[in-house]
This record gives structure tokens, sequence and C-alpha cells, in this order.
């Protein structure tokens, strides 16, 4: 297995992301009151991108470039696949949560991840506050440990799963799993914000006890899982009839990367937090039965 970069190298790239984020975040906010322009990228008045997205991304990609140009990229908004034997790649949502940004529900975030190797090295997001021109980043590396600006974040490796803790899982969660007895009694009151990096900065920070996304592409966790993890968290993906398992590399075949290798298709349901309530999950969270024969059906026709 490739070794890890050396702390002087990550902690260069980390300061550069964190400031990215904080960069293009301020920019964000400075769209948050006007009017904006609509397209949508699937039918059904889907998947809204605006001109603020567009305009976080031009900031960040360039910025990128300015520091790093050997480096590879990966935005949600740019439909370019990377060359996955570059080692690095930044993998960036400009703007997670566009819906929310659009109505100005203040659950939004930027996410940048960095990938050596496939591997998580680096992750930065911006949170925005309350305030009229306010937010946080939250920022790790590999190794490094995670802050929220410059305060550690430190999540109790025994703090059990409790039902007088928030969680935050998908709406349609109860339609792909099912629950053991043991999760129900603990999963505690649930949360659903509309952004996966707002629920990943949450869980990193203890707000969450843990977080679960049924499907989510690799922009909207690469960043936060990072972050979850240096925090003392624990992160585990699943695809299809796979277990658990702690989340590693991007570019693990079978965890969420199609077949065909490409980055931009990945997706696996992970599941993000404290050790011990995400261990509980993974225990007690199991796909339905009819969800695993429809998708042994698919795997079973893509194969005539």
């Amino acid at each position: 297995m490739t070794p890890f970069p050396d702390r002087q190298t990550l902690a260069a790239i980390e300061a550069h992301a964190a400031a990215l984020a904080a960069r293009a975040g301020g920019l964000l906010l400075t769209y948050a009151a006007r009017p904006l322009d609509v397209a949508f990228k699937t039918k059904g008045h889907a998947d809204p991108v605006t001109e603020a997205d567009r305009a976080s991304e031009k900031l960040l990609i360039e910025g990128i470039r300015s520091q790093f140009p050997a480096h590879a990229i990966l935005s949600e908004e740019t439909p370019e696949s990377p060359d996955t034997t570059i080692p690095y790649l930044w993998v960036l949502d400009p703007l997670d949560g566009t819906t929310n940004f659009l109505n100005r529900f203040p659950m939004w975030g930027v996410s940048i991840g960095v990938l050596y190797h496939g591997r998580p090295v680096v992750g930065a997001l911006f949170i925005p506050t309350l305030a009229p021109l306010g937010g946080q980043v939250l920022h790790a590396s590999h190794g490094g440990g995670a802050f929220l600006e410059d305060t550690p974040l430190k999540l109790l490796s025994d703090e059990a799963a409790s039902d007088r803790r928030l969680s935050a899982l998908p709406a349609y969660v109860w339609g792909q799993f099912r629950m053991k007895r043991e999760l129900r009694k603990a999963i505690g009151e649930l949360r659903t914000t509309g952004s996966i990096a707002c629920e990943l900065a949450l869980a990193a920070t203890g707000a969450l006890q843990f977080a679960a996304f049924g499907g989510p592409k690799i922009w909207d966790v690469a960043g936060g899982a990072l972050i979850v993890k240096e925090a003392g968290g624990q992160v585990m993906v699943r695809a299809g009839a796979r277990r658990w398992e702690p989340l590693d590399s991007f570019l693990e075949p079978g965890a969420g990367l199609p077949r065909d290798g490409d980055l931009r298709k990945w997706q696996a349901s992970l599941l993000a937090g404290g050790p011990a309530p995400v261990q509980l999950m993974a225990n007690g969270l199991r796909p339905r039965r009819g969800l695993r024969l429809r998708r042994w059906l698919r795997r079973l026709l893509r194969g005539r």
C-alpha cells in the first residue's frame, strides 16, 4: 500500500484547502440575499445549479491550480472525469445544499477533500452561521487531527449511543433499510438538514451522534469523512450486499467504485459519527430483502 505523504506536505495542503473553503464560503454569502438564475441538471426541477455554484467552483479551481498545478481536480459541476493516475486529487462540492441556499435556509456548505492515490488525506468544510456575514471552517489532515477554525475537535471514543441524543438519517431510509431493536432503542431524535456537508460537520463536532447517508456521491463526503475520522470518529461504507466496512480508499473496488473505475460515478451508503454509535448502526442496519433482490437482478441483467 502506498505510504501517506509527510506531515509538512499535508499541512501545507490543509492550510490552502482551509483558506480556499473560507474564501468560497465568503463569496457564497455575498450571493445569499440576491435573486439567482437557476438551472436544473435533471428533469423535474431536481438538482438545481446557480451562478453562485459556478462562481464558487471557479474560485476553488483557480486557487488550486495557482498553488498546486500538478494536482488533479474533480468537481461536481464540471463533467470531466479525473485522471486517477495523478497522485493528488482535489474533490470539490462548491455548494452543497443548493436548494437550502436558494431558500435562505442556513444549512449548506463548501466541501473540499484531497485524496492521495484514492485515500482521503485532507478535508475542509465551510459551514455558515446565522450571522449575516459569518461562517466557520472545519479542517483536517491525515494524522494531524481535526479543527473547528483553531479549536481541536475530539469525539469521545467510549460515548455510547443514546435515545437522548440527535441522529441524522435520510427521509427515505425506512424504504432502504430495516433496523434491529437495539438500534431503534438508541437512535435518538432524528434530524435531516438537506446538506451532507453540514451533517458531517455536526457529526465531527459531536452535535450528532451519527449520520447515515443512503447513496452520496464522492464530492458530498470526501472532505467531511476525513474530518470525522481525524476528530476520533468512525466512517463506514457499504455498497450492494457487502458488509459495512471502514472507509479507507475511494478507489477500493466494490465499495462504491463502479467497474469502469470512474470516480465521478462513485456512490455508496455511508455511516459517520462517534465510534460506538456508528458500530451500533453498522450492526443494526441492514438492507431490506426486496432491495437486495432488485440489486441482484440488476447485476444479473447487466452481465448478459
